[in-house]
């Protein structure tokens, strides 16, 4: 993990190494071993630069979760109350999007393209 670090975010693990552990990275290999560095940077914290970009999802933190579903419960119960919500076939709010999450109208939109192509293959395939 520190190899490939060292390679796509050798800016990031810098810094996360510097907050998280107060060592410099120009001292590796002469302050403290390869081997300490590696265990560092595979125990990084979930709030460190190197694990968020990793992982989308760790973009936000626990308490940027909560308010977004706080936001999501709101704007439903707003939604639930208007007339808007009273017609047939109403559709409730979308919620806001976390990060790694898809908006339904790309979803849409993938599926809908996967389709045609289904359907242009298995129009091909009758020429044969």
């Amino acid at each position: 993990m520190l190899i490939r670090l060292e390679e796509t975010e050798p800016d990031k693990l810098r810094a996360d190494f510097q907050q998280f552990y107060n060592l410099n990275l120009d001292g590796m290999g002469i302050d403290y071993s390869y081997a300490h560095a590696a265990c560092l940077a595979a125990n990084l914290p979930l709030e460190s630069r190197c694990a968020k970009a990793d992982c989308e999802q760790l973009q936000w933190g626990t308490t940027d979760y909560l308010l977004a579903r706080v936001v999501d419960g709101i704007e439903w119960i707003c939604w639930s109350k208007s007339k808007e919500a009273q017609k047939k076939g109403a559709e409730p709010p979308e919620p806001l999007q976390r990060p790694g999450e898809q908006s339904a109208a790309l979803r849409k939109a993938e599926a809908t393209d996967k389709e045609f192509v289904d359907r242009i293959l298995n129009m091909n395939k009758g020429a044969d």
